[in-house]
């Protein structure tokens, strides 16, 4: 699935699966039951629908998604940096752990889109050993979820403020209606 709406300042975008009760399941177990091992699943499974966007976009990094160091405590890993890191090492693209979550949100899937985007405001920063690595740099971003595409639209706005050249993403699961 390639995101085609127009308001967003990331490039362009892709996931793999779509999110239906199956894949609910398996990203629930992941996040909140300790089920790392479905980490690789969505990475293999982005690495095979998504090998021919990735080097079509031919990114310098992969960036993931950060979590808060709250929610980093309780569940023991950030998942969008295990698919990440797999992702990586799959398609041979270099990994950067460029960003960190400031802010503790609430949690995106209780809000609608404009609470979403509120809910993130200032939420994110770019590591100070990052930001050279991303200066005119072409990233991707990886995550979990994509649904409205409020995380990744303020992960990318950061990234191009700080000035990467161009931002895209790349989710294992994308919401229906996107």
């Amino acid at each position: 699935f390639e995101c085609s709406k127009k308001d967003h300042v990331y490039s362009r975008g892709f996931a793999a699966i779509l999110y239906n009760e199956d894949m609910r399941g398996a990203m629930s177990d992941y996040k909140f039951n300790n089920r790392k091992d479905n980490g690789e699943f969505f990475a293999r499974e982005l690495a095979g629908a998504g090998e021919s966007f990735v080097r079509s976009f031919a990114p310098d990094m992969l960036v993931p998604v950060p979590i808060h160091r709250s929610r980093y405590r309780t569940r023991g890993y950030n998942q969008a940096e295990i698919i990440a890191g797999r992702l990586g090492e799959l398609l041979g693209v270099r990994v950067l752990d460029a960003l960190l979550r400031t802010k503790k949100t609430l949690p995106q899937k209780k809000l609608g889109g404009k609470e979403r985007e509120d809910n993130l405001k200032k939420a994110f920063a770019v590591r100070a050993d990052a930001k050279d690595a991303i200066k005119a740099g072409r990233i991707l971003l990886v995550d979990d979820i994509y649904t409205t595409g409020s995380t990744v639209n303020s992960c990318a706005a950061l990234l191009l403020e700080e000035g990467a050249c161009e931002v895209g993403f790349i989710c294992a699961c994308i919401g229906k209606g996107n």
